[in-house]
């Protein structure tokens, strides 16, 4: 049975991190891992994700100050109207529809918020990421070395970009064939056993 928890317990917090820390290799402070959620399947961990605001999230705060961020933050007036997806790990070792399901659920989360944008990032080499990226039309805002936070770990090139959240209502409809491989995936993995 798949079971969705948002972290409130110590203890899932630290799970929450350990999870990030040993699968996307990523340090966050307790205060970014507050807004977090477990996925489990028949109670062994399967997904993490995390949705902030970006007042207090980690992405605007990594690109470098320069005049093009501050007339960003300026214009859309971004820390109160834009939310961040982070520590975003599913495994791989989950059918087609189970996948579809947690993707369900992170878009369900996001579109819940009040926030109009969304802010999402990936290192420049991740292309397995971008395929998602690119179905939501974002604009790239920074790509670059970004300020290396405490918390993070540093990459050399990484991309920013924005998305109005109404975007995200389209996606079960750009991303049918994305969607239909991994549901027929799912089904010939299941009919294999």
């Amino acid at each position: 049975m798949l079971r969705i928890d948002s972290c409130e317990t110590p203890e899932q917090i630290e799970t929450l991190n350990q999870l990030i820390n040993q699968h996307l290799k990523i340090n966050l402070p307790i205060e970014h891992l507050q807004g977090g959620y477990l996925i489990s399947l028949n109670r062994k961990l399967v997904s993490s994700f995390i949705i902030m605001n970006s007042e207090n999230g980690r992405l605007l705060n990594q690109i470098p100050d320069s005049e093009a961020k501050r007339l960003l933050l300026q214009r859309t007036d971004y820390g109160k109207n834009a939310f961040e997806i982070n520590g975003l790990w599913i495994s791989s070792r989950l059918s087609g529809l189970v996948n579809l399901w947690i993707w369900c659920c992170i878009l369900l989360r996001a579109l819940s918020r009040n926030e109009r944008h969304l802010i999402i990032s990936r290192s420049a080499k991740n292309r397995s990421i971008q395929q998602y990226h690119d179905l939501l039309d974002p604009t790239l805002i920074f790509e670059g070395e970004p300020v290396s936070l405490s918390s993070s770990t540093s990459y050399k090139n990484v991309k920013f970009f924005e998305c109005k959240k109404v975007k995200l209502l389209l996606l079960p409809f750009v991303a049918y064939r994305l969607i239909f491989r991994r549901i027929n995936l799912g089904f010939r993995q299941f009919l294999k056993h």
